[in-house]
């Protein structure tokens, strides 16, 4: 039963890095001083509905919705996961 208490562990783990990255999305549509809506029509998700049911994880969020928020956002990709990438060794 090992084996199952690890893949609780790491669907939380996953979870809770989604939440994050949920967070982060949220955090750098405000400080680019967007709305829903303008984010989502600059991301080209249809709506602010759809935006929304990423944001509130109804919909799983796709990397290129990440990828255009980078862009639109000026924020490095890395920001959205909390984790800078190192020099490479």
């Amino acid at each position: 039963m090992a084996s199952g208490q690890d893949n609780q562990g790491t669907r939380r783990g996953v979870a809770e890095k989604m939440a994050r990255l949920r967070a982060h999305v949220h955090t750098a549509m405000v400080d680019a001083g967007l709305s829903m809506g303008q984010l989502a029509s600059e991301l080209g998700v249809g709506s602010a509905q759809v935006l929304a049911d990423y944001l509130n994880g109804r919909q799983e969020l796709p990397a290129w919705v990440v990828l255009r928020l980078s862009e639109i956002t000026n924020k490095p990709v890395w920001w959205f996961f909390d984790d800078q990438p190192q020099g490479i060794t």
